[in-house]
């Protein structure tokens, strides 16, 4: 477990944390069961590598003893993509967690092969269980899967000490068969302006009856 160096933010609000941000500072908050809510800061290179992809690992936020806690909520500028803020959520000895772990996706289907189309219908999967069990992600091989066939949330490999909270006939990814493709029917020009000239001959041929008679 590594730690990552934090500092008390005594000033709050939009402008503070602009501010910070130039600085190259993150606002943060750290909560907890029962516990009042800690105003904190991190730099924002030290944090780099603590977004994405580590979402679900466990930190310890010093200094001193420090605390260990996961990232529950981050919060991205929607244009520059860049971290705004970030919810810590401090994690006790015994206590479990819900977490969202993503799943991976392996292989190219039997069914893909031959023209079926995949379709990824649960691509994080929630779960309960201690910070220690925490996985950082879990696999699927469906290198077998033929087009009218399924993977189910009850096909992972889940470790001993967590629980899952999807229903196991949950359909992960399935291959359907591939769309029939619409037939267009092309008029060409030409034919348009016959049929055209045919109608207005009839018409007029018509109206000359009408008159003689």
């Amino acid at each position: 477990m590594k730690t990552l160096k934090i500092e008390k933010r005594g000033r709050v609000g939009k402008s503070d944390a602009r501010r910070l941000r130039k600085e190259g500072k993150i606002p943060a908050v750290i909560y907890g069961h029962g516990e009042k809510t800690e105003n904190i800061v991190i730099s924002k290179s030290i944090l780099k590598t603590y977004t994405h992809e580590h979402k679900e690992e466990i930190i310890r936020l010093g200094p001193g003893k420090g605390k260990d806690v996961v990232i529950k909520e981050i919060q991205y500028d929607p244009i520059t993509d860049e971290v705004n803020h970030i919810d810590f959520m401090h994690i006790h000895k015994g206590e479990k967690l819900k977490v969202s772990i993503p799943i991976i996706i392996d292989g190219t289907s039997q069914g893909v092969k031959v023209g079926g189309v995949l379709e990824h219908w649960i691509r994080q999967l929630d779960i309960e269980c201690l910070p220690k069990d925490i996985p950082n992600e879990f696999n699927l091989d469906i290198t077998e899967l033929n087009i009218g066939e399924s993977l189910h949330v009850k096909d992972l490999s889940i470790g001993e000490g967590i629980k899952v909270l999807a229903r196991p006939d949950d359909a992960i990814v399935s291959v359907m068969a591939p769309r029939k493709e619409e037939v267009k029917v092309v008029v060409e020009e030409e034919e348009v302006e016959e049929v055209e000239e045919e109608v207005e001959v009839t018409e007029e041929k018509e109206e000359k009856e009408v008159t003689e008679k």
